[in-house]
């Protein structure tokens, strides 16, 4: 009798953090969606209001994952993020960084730019910042608390 040429294993395949669109469906949610302004105001003011942001937030995350370690990971991540402004930060090093930082002073002064990046004052590159650093963190978090992953 013949053998097959392969077998089937009994051990499951490992998995795969959850898909970016899940985790992005999440954050526009609890970010955007669920956020009222007078929280959005106040979150980086007050722990208070930026741990209510943070429970809010996670809990948008339940159709991602059930897991009490990830969620609770997301939420405090998402809090420190806020009520620390880190994106702002983030974007004040990049600017210190940059190639604008290495320009002689009268050309700096000429060409500069507002605190957050963005060459016609608006925010979006400080938006970027923040929505990139809360995917990540989530992202991790996820892939951190499965059982079974290294």
């Amino acid at each position: 009798m013949m053998r097959p040429a392969f077998r089937f294993s009994r051990t499951p395949p490992p998995r795969l953090p959850p898909p970016l669109g899940g985790l992005l469906t999440a954050h526009v949610l609890g970010d955007y969606v669920l956020q009222p302004s007078w929280m959005a105001a106040r979150k980086s003011s007050r722990w208070s209001i930026a741990a209510l942001h943070g429970a809010v937030y996670a809990a948008a995350h339940l159709a991602v994952t059930r897991d009490p370690a990830a969620l609770l990971l997301i939420g405090a991540s998402h809090m420190v993020l806020d009520r620390l402004r880190a994106a702002e930060r983030l974007a004040r090093i990049r600017d210190r960084c940059g190639p604008d930082h290495l320009l002689p002073s009268p050309e700096r002064d000429r060409d500069a730019r507002p605190a957050n990046g963005a060459a016609d004052g608006k925010p979006w590159p400080t938006a970027v910042i923040d929505n990139t650093a809360h995917l990540l963190c989530n992202a991790a978090a996820v892939r951190l608390c499965r059982p079974g992953t290294p």
